[in-house]
């Protein structure tokens, strides 16, 4: 249904089962879309399901609960298929947006390299993952062992915030700074000013449409989501999440 179904419920609560935080609709466990219980490993991030659930109006509308997407997500197709994405987020490592600069004009060039190589060091010097930056687009190979490294500490992330990594890499063009937003290295604001580096250029130089500035709002809000979820989380290299309590 386009406007959504009707909201069947009144109140919206988390209660803790073990290691586990539920959501519950009135005394309704909710469950994903496939039917599996949807369990949270932090309270926060279960809070902020639950707000986005709290916050319906007379419809539930799915379009306005991009944090429930995710972790449904997570539940439904990350958990069954880690590999997947880990290939696909590993596979950033030989075309990081952060390892190819800009061949002129110099001010562009400046830019790159004021905001990229600070974080390419902090991924080499905090993660042992070392990526040499281009000039072009052409591919550069990178070393094995760094996208060996890369792929340890993609393995080590949980399914949920595999799956934010995941979005947050696709919006920005990198899983350097996916994992600098992950390991709170990077404000989602920062992330996402670094991303377009290249596009802000180009806006000063020739303005921007308004179908480019929708399209580029939705692809922030995305971040932010992503953003949520590791805040909640708090993965830290190599140890996948904390939980709470």
């Amino acid at each position: 249904m386009a406007d959504g179904l009707k909201r069947f419920y009144e109140s919206v609560s988390v209660r803790k089962e073990g290691k586990s935080f539920a959501i519950l609709l009135d005394a309704r466990e909710l469950r994903t879309p496939a039917g599996n219980p949807l369990k949270l490993p932090s309270r926060a991030l279960a809070e902020a399901v639950a707000r986005e659930w709290a916050t319906q109006q007379d419809r539930i509308r799915p379009d306005r609960m991009p944090l429930t997407r995710l972790v449904n997500t997570a539940v439904e197709r990350t958990a069954a298929m880690p590999l997947e994405v880990i290939d696909k987020l590993a596979a950033y490592g030989e075309t990081d947006l952060l390892c190819h600069w800009a061949e002129y004009p110099d001010e562009l060039i400046l830019r790159q390299r004021t905001d990229w190589q600070p974080l390419l060091d902090w991924a080499e010097q905090s993660l042992g993952v070392r990526l040499e930056p281009v000039a072009g687009i052409r591919p550069h190979p990178q070393a094995p062992e760094s996208l060996d490294t890369l792929r340890r500490h993609l393995t080590a992330l949980d399914p949920i915030s595999l799956t934010a990594a995941e979005t947050a890499a696709s919006v920005t063009g990198s899983v350097i700074l996916a994992l600098a937003l992950a390991f709170g290295r990077l404000t989602a604001s920062d992330a996402w000013r670094i991303s377009r580096i290249d596009e802000d250029y180009q806006i000063e130089k020739w303005g921007e449409d308004a179908e480019a500035q929708r399209l580029a709002e939705g692809r922030r809000a995305a971040l932010d989501v992503a953003a949520t979820v590791f805040t909640a989380l708090h993965p830290e290299p190599g140890t996948g999440t904390r939980t709470d309590s």
